[in-house]
């Protein structure tokens, strides 16, 4: 059940990060691909970030980068180091790519929390609003959907925090032309809200500073 609904939260969360819509129909993912069968990939399919750092997995979608994501070039995938997932909790060996689609609007990663059944983070990219790409607008287009959290202020920039249900929290921070978002979900209910929000709230202040303003 709460596998199901972490898919169903995640799927939201992905689809209101976009703020228009991406040419291009969604291609399924292969079969196998996330199993340990070894898969065709195309040699030009991108495996590393604008810096150079190689993904920790390998990724089969030709269009993983895309118009939907490309305001920025923070990539979560490459920017954590195992030490401070560790520290936040999270199990580094568990990473994933949060695309599940080529062509999704969203780029970056999840990963599992230590001693957690259910429970994940994820980090993820994708363009801000084009008619007012700012934590405004963000925050105006996504009004009515989540619930919001008194914001704050993490390396003297703002950050947006809010909640979708009673087992997750995310914050919201603005990169470029896009929102890099960070998610705890426990999946577990009831649980307290505030603790999550602290939780997504030191995974962004470990990461803030890699991420371009």
């Amino acid at each position: 059940m709460w596998r199901t609904l972490w898919w169903a939260v995640s799927a939201l969360a992905a689809a209101l990060l976009c703020s228009c819509s991406v040419p291009g129909e969604p291609v399924a993912q292969p079969p196998g691909a996330l199993s340990s069968s070894p898969v065709s990939v195309p040699p030009s399919v991108r495996q590393f970030d604008d810096q150079g750092r190689m993904l920790p997995f390998r990724t089969d979608f030709p269009n993983r980068w895309s118009e939907g994501n490309n305001g920025t070039p923070y990539e979560p995938c490459t920017s954590v180091m195992p030490d401070a997932l560790r520290e936040l909790g999270i199990a580094p060996d568990s990473v994933a790519d949060a695309a599940s689609v080529n062509y999704q609007t969203l780029r970056g990663c999840k990963w599992k929390l230590i001693g957690s059944r259910f429970g994940s983070a994820h980090q993820i990219v994708g363009n801000a609003p084009s008619a007012n790409p700012t934590l405004d607008g963000y925050k105006t287009l996504n009004s009515a959907v989540f619930h919001w959290h008194p914001s704050r202020t993490i390396s003297g920039r703002e950050v947006l925090v809010s909640s979708l249900g009673g087992d997750n929290c995310s914050t919201h921070v603005l990169s470029g032309r896009a929102i890099v978002t960070t998610s705890i979900l426990v999946g577990t209910t009831p649980a307290e809200v505030d603790g999550i929000c602290e939780r997504a709230i030191a995974f962004t202040r470990a990461t803030i500073d890699q991420i371009p303003r």
